[in-house]
């Protein structure tokens, strides 16, 4: 189901997170038109070298567990770890 060889995108967003670090989102769809999440995270650690990429790739049957655990994260920092810090200047 997952290894199809061929993948067309068919969503991208990219999001430039300071000079040094870009995130995109994409969906891709394979062959046989299942639909999966890749986030990848393009960090530049000397302006010499080349870009360092990491790829996460999720799968439709880990969505929301996906999601559920994320929005838990950033709700914990937010709240009680890091609730005086102003993430509203780092909004789109």
């Amino acid at each position: 189901m997952h290894s199809e060889s061929i993948n067309q995108n068919v969503f991208s967003k990219r999001i430039n997170a300071g000079p040094r670090r870009t995130y995109f989102i994409d969906v891709k769809q394979t062959k046989s038109k299942d639909y999966y999440l890749v986030i990848t995270e393009n960090t530049i650690v000397n302006t010499s070298d080349k870009p360092i990429r990491q790829r996460l790739m999720i799968y439709p049957e880990n969505f929301n567990i996906f999601q559920g655990a994320v929005d838990e994260a950033i709700q914990k920092v937010k709240t009680e770890l890091d609730p005086d810090f102003n993430y509203d200047v780092y909004s789109s």
